[in-house]
């Protein structure tokens, strides 16, 4: 008999679900579109993508509040819409049961602009070209000097892992610099310090500091922490004893030496 009743309690139960997501399906297919809410992630202190600017495209694909249901809406195209933005990373368009419009949007996060020939661009977290924005101007540290990567020949690879891939020098330059910057921002120190990548005439890399009047040759972009790592030592042992306007040039090119330059 115990187990009658606990069957006949779950047959209960399952309709009863049935029964609610019924209605629900049946009050959304009913229920107008009455507003539109936005959510633009700007935690990583970017604003390429502004609210009005989504505002504005909505109603530009043809949905407006109280006009139709919010059933009608192709969540899908807007998605889809939105994702092909330069500047988003992903997008998630959902309705509520009040009728509501939402739409979250994910932005790409840049931390090198590249100036290549007349024109630049960025490398995000990610290793994919993104182009600058109307909109806004990321703080990052620029990367210039002997590059010559066009960016329209250049936007549909990814860079953050040249695994099986040909590139030519210009291309694995982006590559290197995406390395060399990511190694830099995971540096509290060099993060702050370092606001500016240079590939000189012999293709080595210098970095060009915030604080102190001298320049830093790193060479190619092989061991790139154990010569942040000499440097930090230099910096600590040297430079703090010093001061940091004694040298010109500090070379990191060659190993386990650090080969100064006075001024």
């Amino acid at each position: 008999m115990k187990r009658v009743l606990n069957i006949a309690g779950w047959v209960l139960s399952v309709v009863g679900l049935i029964v609610v997501l019924g209605f629900t399906e049946s009050e959304l297919a009913s229920k107008k579109y009455s507003d539109l809410r936005v959510n633009i992630h700007t935690d990583q202190g970017n604003f390429f993508v502004s609210t009005s600017e989504v505002e504005q495209a909505v109603k530009n694909m043809g949905y407006a509040t109280g006009a139709q249901s919010v059933r009608s809406i192709n969540i899908t195209s807007l998605e889809e819409f939105f994702d092909r933005y330069p500047s988003v990373k992903k997008s998630q368009v959902y309705s509520t049961i009040n009728g509501e419009l939402m739409v979250e949007i994910e932005q790409r996060n840049p931390i090198v602009r590249v100036y290549s020939g007349n024109e630049s661009f960025y490398i995000d977290d990610e290793g994919a070209l993104m182009p600058l924005s109307g909109n806004y101007t990321a703080h990052v540290p620029v990367a210039n000097g002997n590059i010559r990567v066009p960016f329209n020949l250049s936007y549909q690879q990814n860079y953050a892992d040249t695994s099986g891939k040909k590139l030519n020098s210009e291309k694995l330059k982006l590559h290197e610099l995406y390395r060399l910057v990511s190694t830099i921002r995971e540096d509290e120190l060099w993060n702050a310090q370092f606001n500016q990548v240079y590939v000189n005439e012999n293709n080595d890399y210098e970095l060009i500091p915030r604080v102190g009047d001298h320049r830093i040759i790193l060479g190619d972009a092989q061991d790139l922490k154990e010569k942040l790592n000499k440097l930090k030592i230099f910096y600590y042992d040297g430079l703090n004893k010093t001061g940091w306007n004694e040298y010109e040039v500090i070379n990191l090119k060659y190993h386990n030496q650090v080969v100064c330059t006075k001024n």
